[in-house]
Parts: structure tokens; C-alpha cells; sequence
């Protein structure tokens, strides 16, 4: 019997192993692709990841974080993004294809290496699985 328990655990390693990503690792994986396409000035990474009927508690929809994105980036050569507190809930009885994610961001920009600006942000993104991608479908932020 005690044989048999060094086999099992190395199938059930290999078969993990073969798992395609789970949702929340998929969502994390979309948000640090959003973090990185705007520090890296690369718009169509982050619009690539918003769906086409996003929008945001006060009307914004994808253009307007197009325009802002553009703004932004000209205004601000430096920006750095850090994430922290990250939660993801997922309903799937009641919204199979729907996805929230809570989290905090310090957001800094300036000319040089040392931050200008900067601002801390609660965050809430609401992400919805259009064909086989994940896409930003809401979000929400504040100041605390």
C-alpha cells in the first residue's frame, strides 16, 4: 500500500501540470498585461483586453480610455503601476461567463525616475469571457 503512494502523487503532479489555466489565473494574467501595455506605452495590448461594450460607473466607454490612455502617456514618459490586495469572485451558478476582480493600485508618473505624481486607487473590474479571451467588460475606481 505504501507503494503505491509515491506513483499516485507523481500522476496526480503530471496531471496537474497538463491543466489549462484556471479563471483567476487568467485574470490576474489580463491585469498584469493591462499594468504592463501602460507602462510600456502600448496601447493596443490594453485595448486588445476591453471588451467593445465597456464602460465605467460615470458613462466612459472605450474610446474615452483610448483618448485618456493618449493623454497620458504623452503628458507622463515615466509611469508605474503596483497592484496589491488583488480578489477575485467568480458566481459560477449564477453568471457562468462573468468575472470580479477587486484590487489597490499606486499609479505614479513623471519625467524622471523619481514620481511626479501619483495616486492610490481602489479598483473594481468586472471581466466577461467573449469567445475563448477574457475581456474587461466595467470598471470602477476611487480614491480611499
Amino acid at each position: 500500500m505504501k507503494g503505491a503512494i509515491l506513483p499516485a502523487l507523481i500522476v496526480m503532479l503530471l496531471l496537474s501540470c497538463g491543466k489549462s489555466d484556471s479563471t483567476e489565473q487568467i485574470i490576474i494574467a489580463n491585469i498584469t498585461a493591462l499594468e504592463a501595455g501602460i507602462e510600456e506605452k502600448d496601447p493596443e495590448q490594453v485595448l486588445d483586453l476591453i471588451h467593445e461594450n465597456f464602460g465605467t460607473r460615470t458613462g466612459a466607454d472605450k474610446l474615452w480610455i483610448k483618448r485618456t490612455m493618449a493623454f497620458y502617456m504623452l503628458r507622463h514618459p515615466n509611469i508605474e503601476i503596483v497592484t496589491s490586495n488583488l480578489h477575485i469572485d467568480l458566481e459560477p451558478e449564477q453568471q457562468p461567463h462573468t468575472a470580479h476582480a477587486h484590487f489597490s493600485a499606486l499609479v505614479t508618473g513623471g519625467e524622471g525616475l523619481i514620481p511626479e505624481q501619483g495616486a492610490l486607487y481602489q479598483i473594481e473590474t468586472e471581466w466577461r469571457l467573449q469567445g475563448d479571451q477574457w475581456q474587461l467588460v466595467y470598471a470602477d475606481w476611487q480614491r480611499p
